[in-house]
């Protein structure tokens, strides 16, 4: 094989259009990316396949460093927080001490990870020119939370009680 096309994304009948026009140009191959999410590889092939006859079809692994950040983190992100959300809502409703043991190192390790996804993003996303500046007012925004978070949970115990201040504070 001489000459290859990527598609490095599109739907269906994109790639049987692209397909089309890359065989009658003496092209090769045609191969489509097998993202994590989005249109399916198999499918954009079998319809590439339905209008080519002589050019190979493959598929190519999407490689990581194709993917930008924000959107690889992003998922990790939501399931970090919703898991946060979980085992603390457990830890509320719970009545066996080991159980709220183990809630409760699982609320410190999704916290731990979401911490580490958004100081990471914040270092790669920002320019360089406003990094100081963008840490600097994430630092206050934190310190200002933690504060509030102490009082309001506070306020939320004496007001319900403590599993009530869990499950709704």
């Amino acid at each position: 094989m001489k000459y290859g096309f990527v598609l490095p994304g599109g739907d269906a009948l994109e790639a049987a259009d692209l397909a089309r026009v890359a065989e009658a140009a003496g092209w090769d191959g045609f191969f489509v990316w097998e993202p994590v999410w989005g249109n399916d590889a198999w499918v954009c092939l079998t319809a590439a396949a339905m209008v080519t006859e002589h050019i190979r079809l493959g598929t190519m692994i999407t490689p990581v460093s194709r993917m930008r950040p924000w959107k690889r983190s992003g998922h990790a992100l939501l399931f970090s927080v919703a898991g946060y959300g979980a085992a603390t809502l457990g830890f509320g409703l719970s009545r066996s001490f080991a159980l709220s043991l183990a809630l409760l190192f699982l609320t410190g390790v999704f916290d731990g990870l979401s911490v580490v996804i958004r100081r990471t993003l914040e270092q790669v996303v920002t320019p360089d020119r406003l990094r100081g500046r963008v840490s600097a007012v994430h630092y206050v925004f934190i310190g200002l939370s933690n504060e509030l978070g102490e009082f309001e949970s506070g306020t939320t115990a004496a007001l319900l009680g403590p599993i009530g201040s869990v499950l709704l504070g």
